[in-house]
Parts: structure tokens; sequence; C-alpha cells
């Protein structure tokens, strides 16, 4: 038989599932997820280990304000597929899952152990989405609040202009046009829920 044959199958939620519910003991109390969140965009990621007093670049004794939570069993980490068996069988890897106002899952990044993460990155892709929702726009490669979006999908130029209110638009072509979205607007709507 080969070893193949022997290694769990890993479940993992997909973008646009429900994300999986679990209940669980943190820093700050108890928490039902992702019902105790429902209206809220929420950001979960798993981290192996976080320790008092530890200075790291230029960083010293930071509060932690979100809810850490534990998960000694390993029970949320198999839920969320980060007990990948050929990165680590006993470890989980990083990975980084953004939960919508409606409990869904809309994007989740993976890493492995070696890897730390990005946080300027995991801000813009929260606020990209919370822009595509509320402007029903889409957003390119790199996009930061002030940036041209997407307006899709367009079908023709002469569409995508009939749609939008403005003639700010710019087509490229039949399936890509782009407008302006000033980065204040963009930031009161977000910003302020």
């Amino acid at each position: 038989m080969e070893q193949n044959q022997f290694q769990e199958v890993v479940s993992m939620p997909r973008i646009g599932d429900a994300a999986p519910e679990f209940k669980a003991v943190t820093t700050q109390g108890d928490i039902n997820f992702p019902s105790d969140y429902k209206g809220e965009w929420v950001i979960l990621f798993s981290h192996r280990t976080i320790k008092e007093k530890i200075e790291y670049n230029g960083m010293k004794d930071v509060e932690v304000k979100f809810p850490l939570i534990e998960d000694i069993k390993m029970d949320i980490a198999k839920k969320y597929g980060m007990i990948q068996p050929n990165e680590d069988t006993t470890k989980a890897v990083r990975a980084v899952f953004f939960v919508d106002p409606k409990g869904i899952i809309r994007a989740m990044i993976y890493y492995p152990l070696s890897l730390g993460r990005n946080f300027d990155e995991l801000y813009r892709a929260l606020i990209a989405m919370q822009a595509a929702d509320e402007f029903g726009v889409a957003t390119p490669a790199d996009w930061e609040p002030g940036k041209d979006v997407i307006i899709g999908p367009a079908g023709s130029c002469g569409d995508a202009q009939g749609r939008m209110d403005d003639s700010d638009i710019d087509c490229q072509d039949w399936f890509f046009c782009t407008k302006k979205l000033d980065k204040d607007t963009v930031l009161k709507k977000i910003l302020k829920k």
C-alpha cells in the first residue's frame, strides 16, 4: 500500500461557504462563532503562540484587544483546514479567514509555518471587499482606496456608462471599464460601520 492511502483527508472550507461553527474559550470570555459576530466583518487567523513581553520590530508590551481562542485539541484548526499533513501533522499552518456580516467566508489565505503574514495586505483585502460590497464594484490588483475600481460586468462601454450616474468611466474594452472612486468617499462609508 502506498503511504498516501494512510494520510488523513483534510477538509477545508471554501470561499462562499458558511464559516464553520464552533464554541470556544477565549481570553475575553466564551464565544459562539460566527453567530456572536453577526452583522460584523471578522478576520479569523491562526497563530501558534503569543507570549507576553516579547519585543519585536519596535513593539513591546502590546495589548491584544481581540479574543485569543484556546484550541488545545486542534478541533477548530481541523474544521478550518489548518492541519495539513504535507506541511506538519501536529501544527496548524498559518491561515487567515475573512468572514462577512452574514457569516460567509469571503476570502482565505494560507501560509506555510515558515512564512509570516503581511498585515498591510490583510487590511487592504478587507477594505477592498467592503468597498466591493458597498459600491457594487470590483477591485483590480494592488487596489487601495482612492484608486480606480472596475465596473462589472460591463457588457459594453455604453451599457456600463448607462448604469452609472456620472460620466467618469474609462472603458478600455467591452469587458474592462473603470471608474474613479474617491478615497474619502470609500473610507467614510466603510469606516462608519
